[in-house]
């Protein structure tokens, strides 16, 4: 049985639901416009790094954590000295907030999922504009028992304006369960 026990709505760019799916307690973060556009005082997005950061360090140690939407930011391709955060399969060239972004994700133990799965470009571009295309929207999360099978954008079905929906299947449990279920069926 699944409940809600909290939604908090900090602002305009930022909220938290708090649920409990079986035994586990998730909370889900929906993060808009995490670093402030390019262009935008660097004190205001630091503001926002930290109040992030801030509200993940609210929350219990064994409780799951899910991140998730736009972070206007460029994690790029590489992930040298990111790799138990990132995976190899992110577009382009890092910037300096995607450099803080996977610091902070290093600093609370968050994964980003959409950089783990190989895929073709196309299902990794989350924002398109005219010529642009890039990867500025992505899910994290940190905690035992949640796992991702799969994450990927549905390429030309906007959720926003010029934003690509990104999706993942998630998993509560463990790899072992999920292979013992497996094997029982």
């Amino acid at each position: 049985m699944e409940s809600v026990i909290e939604v908090i709505r900090w602002d305009d760019r930022m909220m938290k639901i708090k649920l409990v799916v079986g035994e586990k307690v998730l909370n889900i973060f929906s993060v808009y416009r995490y670093a402030p556009q390019q262009g935008r005082p660097d004190e205001e997005k630091e503001k926002f790094r930290e109040k992030l950061s801030d509200r993940i360090s609210e929350v219990s140690r064994g409780d799951i954590v899910i991140v998730a939407g736009d972070m206007n930011v460029h994690t790029g391709r590489d992930n040298g000295g990111y790799e138990e955060v990132m995976g190899g399969y992110g577009i382009g060239q890092r910037n300096k907030e995607g450099e803080q972004m996977l610091q902070l994700c290093q600093l609370h133990n968050l994964r980003i999922w959409n950089t783990w799965f190989m895929k073709r470009e196309e299902h990794l571009i989350t924002f398109k504009s005219g010529d642009t295309a890039t990867q500025i929207d992505y899910i994290m999360s940190r905690g035992e028992g949640v796992w991702v099978q799969n994450c990927k954008v549905i390429p030309g079905e906007e959720c926003i304006t010029q934003h690509w929906l990104l999706c993942a299947d998630l998993v509560l449990g463990t790899k072992d369960d999920d292979e013992t279920e497996k094997e029982e069926r």
